[in-house]
């Protein structure tokens, strides 16, 4: 009976262990870090400008850019439980994770790119079938 009453109470502090240090985990407060989000935007446009769009097209592209960027650093910051700040909101302490974020972009704005064309791709395959019909 003693075993059991031991093997209990063993159990019930793992258990409270668990518990306690989930807790401790989940409400902590997100870290703070720089990304130099006008430099990126900056150094996007550059590009758009030696693409030689229209106006139009320049502002279109800067724009959907400016919005996936967006998107991208929030999901990041979400499953990385971060706060993401400019540099001219920090003085110090804050690392710098600007080229770390900026490689995380480009891998998801390939891997974005990638599956619209698979997307694309199937969506002919499906109706290729159907035209002789």
């Amino acid at each position: 009976m003693k075993r059991h009453a031991a093997l209990l109470i063993a159990l019930l502090s793992i258990g409270f262990i668990l518990v306690s240090t989930t807790f401790v985990i989940q409400t902590r407060p997100p870290q703070t870090v720089v990304f130099d989000l006008k430099g990126t935007l900056d150094s996007y446009q550059e590009k758009l400008l030696e693409a030689g769009l229209s106006d139009s097209e320049h502002k279109k592209q800067l724009a959907q850019f400016d919005r996936r960027l967006r998107r991208i650093l929030d999901e990041y910051a979400y499953t990385h439980h971060l706060t993401i700040v400019v540099p001219g909101a920090v003085i110090s302490g804050a690392p710098d994770m600007t080229a770390t974020l900026q490689r995380h972009v480009i891998e998801e704005m390939k891997r974005n790119q990638q599956l619209i064309e698979e997307g694309r791709k199937q969506a002919k395959g499906s109706l290729l079938p159907t035209i002789g019909r």
